[in-house]
């Protein structure tokens, strides 16, 4: 039975494509792709802000200014974007998507990006064995979180 994917596209600034493109390498016994990092990064934060697939109306769009949004330290930073990356994102998961991304002030493309890096980070942390991860170049600001 097909299954319907939505697609996304993401812009990346210069390191953000880096440490993507070298956390796939440092993962590649994984054999993961890069929709299914950024995905399986999204949905990591998303949970951390409270959005779950379970709980998260499908048919609903989220506030775009909710009444209070959350500090969140993966916020990525803005500039000049070197590369667009199309990603397929299940249908479960765009809406938490959304919903996680209103609850920061962002996009859901930034969120994804954010959310990426947080991810990178946290695995950075927790395999330090794995010198391809480690690595991997973040901004300062990431590497603290």
């Amino acid at each position: 039975m097909p299954t319907h994917y939505d697609s996304l596209t993401i812009r990346l600034r210069e390191l953000e494509d880096k440490a993507l493109t070298d956390t796939l390498k440092a993962l590649r016994s994984l054999r993961t792709g890069a929709s299914q990092l950024l995905t399986t990064a999204g949905i990591e934060a998303a949970a951390e802000l409270g959005c779950f697939t379970s709980t998260c109306p499908v048919d609903v769009a989220p506030d775009p200014a909710p009444k209070k949004r959350r500090r969140w330290p993966y916020t990525p930073e803005t500039g000049p974007a070197v590369s667009r990356r199309t990603i397929t994102v299940p249908p479960l998961y765009g809406p938490v998507f959304a919903r996680a991304a209103s609850l920061v002030g962002l996009s859901t493309q930034k969120f994804l990006v954010g959310s990426l890096t947080r991810w990178i980070t946290l695995r950075k942390k927790a395999d330090r064995d794995n010198a391809l991860l480690q690595a991997i170049q973040l901004p300062d600001t990431y590497s603290e979180s």
